[in-house]
């Protein structure tokens, strides 16, 4: 069944700040991630957050972070992005997952568009838009020469919100195993957002809900035949690039979305540690003889270990996504190109952000901070199972078994 919004999901958008800045964006998501603390449980109910976290987001400039500056957004770099978003991680991942993943998009439609379809998709620079990689949707051709889509796309996080939905489809006739899909980019009114999310193990308010066309109308300009942008090269610039003047819009796709997961996870090894920081001081050891946690050298082994998987999954994160600008800077200057080898090398240092976050999770914070601290509705139980979820997301998991072994090839290959 479809699921009943309001009648305008998107509200009002807020205007850009002319002075706001990297810092000042990432000042707000520190101070909002205790709010989001408090409503954890509330968003798990609904499957998505609420239209006044929406608005806080609006105003915050969060959805605006990516889209370019020409058609009134921000375009800070992945760096920023990567900091707001794991800070958003640490008061509630969900509401994260929801955010990142609806509001990052914007990179690839300024990377791949040319200027009057960025002009018409951005609008006035309010731009949400979900996204699956996977072509589950078949597109025929209209009469007037736009774009028909029926079928559904499933797991697109970031969907109540979204202004738009980008997604990829199979022409009607062709064979998929022979044809690249296109790339399209559907406004709200092609599709409809169903009733089907909120009962997985985790990340149960992310607003995954599947979309679904019914002769979803998509204009012609708002396609990109045979381009799936996740694995387009980008040798020497973009249309995007070029456009903006700016290297966000100059890198491979699939190192970019990596950065979503590898951020999200981030920010939810940051909440753990410093939860599991305050039963160190408030708990006493089980065995005799009793004493506080913080006092007894096992648990400050434990403690310390979280603390030095916490800072080395953010310095990774943080360095991943400076290599990819930098990469990206390169390839716009035509220095040197961002290679499906760099985009692999990216996406491989991104997954091992992953790797590190859930291994600190599951392998030190579960088996040793007590039964009593996982209850049903405890934080940290909420935090391990939207870990777990996290963990089987293909930007966690495939995407980086992938890219191990195109960097095993190369190596092979004396690249």
């Amino acid at each position: 069944m479809s699921l009943t919004m309001t009648k305008t999901p998107n509200l009002m958008a807020s205007a850009p700040e002319s002075h706001l800045t990297p810092a000042d964006m990432i000042s707000r998501a520190k101070d909002i991630s205790a709010m989001l603390v408090e409503r954890q449980a509330e968003t798990e109910e609904r499957g998505y957050y609420a239209e006044d976290t929406h608005r806080l987001f609006q105003d915050a400039g969060f959805y605006r972070c990516c889209v370019p500056k020409r058609f009134g957004g921000y375009g800070f770099d992945l760096p920023t992005y990567v900091e707001i978003m794991s800070w958003i991680a640490t008061g509630c991942s969900s509401t994260a997952w929801q955010l990142c993943l609806g509001a990052g998009h914007a990179i690839t439609v300024a990377t791949f568009y040319p200027a009057e379809a960025q002009a018409e998709i951005f609008g006035d620079g309010h731009f949400v838009a979900a996204s699956t990689v996977k072509p589950t949707v078949i597109a025929g051709r209209s009469a007037d020469g736009n774009w028909i889509l029926n079928g559904t796309a499933n797991f697109a996080s970031g969907s109540p919100y979204s202004t738009h939905f980008l997604g990829y489809a199979i022409e009607e006739g062709a064979d998929p195993t022979k044809t690249l899909p296109m790339t399209y980019v559907a406004p709200r009114s092609s599709w409809e957002l169903l009733d089907d999310w909120g009962n997985t193990l985790g990340l149960r308010g992310s607003g995954s809900h599947s979309v679904r066309f019914t002769n979803g109308i998509v204009p012609a300009s708002h396609v990109l035949p045979h381009i799936h942008a996740v694995s387009a090269a980008v040798t020497g610039g973009t249309t995007g690039s070029t456009l903006h003047d700016n290297p966000l819009y100059a890198g491979r796709q699939g190192s970019a979305y990596s950065f979503e997961a590898s951020a999200i996870y981030v920010g939810m090894l940051r909440a753990a540690t410093s939860l599991y920081g305050d039963l160190m001081k408030s708990r006493n050891t089980i065995l005799p003889p009793n004493m506080p946690r913080a006092a007894n050298e096992d648990f400050q082994r434990y403690y310390g270990e979280l603390l030095h998987r916490l800072h080395v999954a953010e310095t990774l994160v943080r360095g991943a996504a400076q290599q990819w600008m930098h990469a990206a800077r390169e390839n716009m200057a035509g220095t040197a190109d961002f290679s499906m080898d760099t985009d692999a090398r990216i996406s491989a240092l991104s997954g091992e952000v992953a790797r590190i976050c859930w291994g600190a999770i599951s392998e030190i914070l579960l088996p040793t901070v007590g039964p009593r601290d996982l209850t049903r509705n405890s934080r940290l139980t909420r935090l391990y199972r939207d870990a777990s979820m996290a963990r089987s997301h293909p930007f966690s998991s495939m995407f980086m078994g992938s890219s191990q072994r195109i960097l095993a090839a190369g190596a092979l290959l004396g690249e």
